[in-house]
C-alpha cells in the first residue's frame, strides 16, 4: 500500500507537506509543490487511510442519510442531490432505510452517533411516529450530532429544519379540484398521527371549508402513503361517488389510477385525481398526474452545503427554514 511516506520520498519533501497539501489545509506552499505532490499521489494511485485521518481531525467525513422507504421514488431526487453535494465537499454518505418506522429510524441514529459520523440526514418516518419521535429528539438533545431533519419536529442546537409548506400545498390541490367543478372529493391521507399528514389534512379542510362544503360532499380515509393502499383506499372514495380523489402522495394516486381503471372510469374525463409530491414518473403516466410540486432537490442542495459548513465550523447556528410548494397542472385533471 502506498503511504505518504512513499510520496514524500518521490517528491523530495516531508510527511508532513504531503499531509497537509493531501487534507488540503491551509499553508504557504508554492503551487509548484501543491501540484507536485498531487500528481505524484494520483499516478501512485494513492488511496488515503481515512481511519488514521480521523484520529487526527476527529472527523470521519462520513454523513449517515436515513430515508423511510427506498422504494418510494419520491425520495431519488433528494438522495442524488444529497450525495452531488457531500462527495463535492468530500464526504461519503452512508444511505439506509428506515422501513418507515421510527423506531427503526432511531435505531439506526443511534449507531450513526456510535460510529461516530460527521453528521445526520433524516426524512422522518411514518410509523411509531409519536414515540420514535420523542426518544429521537432525547438522542438529538444529549450528543448533539449536527442534524438536518426534513420536518419540523425535532429541535435542537445542532439541527437544521427544513420543510414545506405542507398546509399551502394541500389547499392548493383541493382548492384546484373544487375550482374545476368537482361536487363530490375523497381524500386519501397518510397516517394522523403523522404532523405533515395532519397539516395536509388541515389544508385540504381548509379548501373545502371556504368553498362551503357540507360533510356529504367530501370523504376522508386514512392510509399509509403505500401505492397498494392508494389502490384500496380509491376503492373506498369511488364507492362513495366521489367524482374527485386527492392522494396525500403520488405513490397512493398512482395505486388510485388501478381501481380507477377496474371500475370503468376515464382518468380526467369521469374522475379527476391530483396527488402530492411530484415524483419523476408524475409526468410519464397516461393520463399524466397534476401534483403538488415539492423543491426537494433544492432543499438537499441547501441544507447538506449548510450542514457541511457548520461540521466545518463555517457556520456556527443551524437555522429552520420552510419552502412554499406549487401546483401543477397535468391531464390527470380536468374541468367538469
Amino acid at each position: 500500500m502506498i503511504t505518504l511516506k512513499d510520496i514524500a520520498k518521490a517528491c523530495n519533501v516531508s510527511v508532513a507537506t504531503v499531509s497537509i497539501v493531501l487534507s488540503n489545509r491551509p499553508h504557504r506552499f508554492s503551487s509548484a509543490t501543491v501540484n507536485r505532490v498531487l500528481e505524484t499521489a494520483k499516478s501512485m494511485n494513492y488511496i488515503p487511510n481515512t481511519f488514521a485521518q480521523s484520529l487526527v481531525t476527529k472527523r470521519t467525513r462520513i454523513i449517515g442519510l436515513l430515508v423511510p422507504d427506498v422504494n418510494n421514488v419520491f425520495f431519488l431526487d433528494f438522495i442524488n442531490a444529497v450525495e452531488k453535494v457531500a462527495k463535492h465537499r468530500g464526504y461519503t454518505v452512508v444511505l439506509v432505510n428506515s422501513e418507515d418506522d421510527a423506531l427503526e429510524e432511531l435505531s439506526n441514529y443511534k449507531t450513526f452517533i456510535s460510529r461516530r459520523f460527521d453528521a445526520t440526514i433524516v426524512l422522518r418516518a411514518s410509523l411509531n411516529f409519536e414515540e420514535g419521535t420523542k426518544q429521537l429528539q432525547h438522542y438529538v438533545s444529549k450528543y448533539k450530532m449536527p442534524t438536518l431533519c426534513m420536518c419540523r419536529n425535532i429541535k435542537g442546537e445542532s439541527v437544521f429544519n427544513l420543510y414545506t409548506n405542507e398546509i399551502l400545498g394541500a389547499y392548493l390541490a383541493t382548492k384546484h379540484l373544487i375550482d374545476i367543478g368537482h361536487k363530490k372529493i375523497g381524500y386519501m391521507s397518510g397516517p394522523l398521527d403523522v404532523s405533515f399528514s395532519q397539516m395536509r389534512l388541515e389544508g385540504f379542510m381548509k379548501a373545502i371549508n371556504e368553498a362551503g362544503f357540507t360533510q356529504d360532499q367530501y370523504h376522508i380515509t386514512e392510509s399509509n402513503y403505500c401505492y397498494y393502499s392508494g389502490t384500496e383506499k380509491a376503492k373506498e372514495c369511488l364507492a362513495l361517488g366521489c367524482d374527485a380523489l386527492f392522494a396525500a402522495n403520488d405513490m397512493m394516486a398512482i395505486g388510485a389510477y388501478q381501481s380507477i381503471a377496474e371500475a370503468g372510469f376515464s382518468i380526467g374525463q369521469d374522475v379527476s385525481i391530483i396527488g402530492f409530491d411530484d415524483i419523476r414518473f408524475a409526468s410519464m403516466l397516461v393520463p399524466s398526474l397534476s401534483t403538488v410540486h415539492q423543491p426537494m432537490k433544492s432543499m438537499a442542495e441547501e441544507g447538506v452545503s449548510a450542514l457541511i459548513d457548520y461540521v466545518e465550523g463555517i457556520v456556527t447556528t443551524p437555522f429552520e427554514k420552510e419552502y412554499n410548494p406549487h401546483l401543477v397542472i397535468r391531464n390527470s385533471t380536468r374541468k367538469q
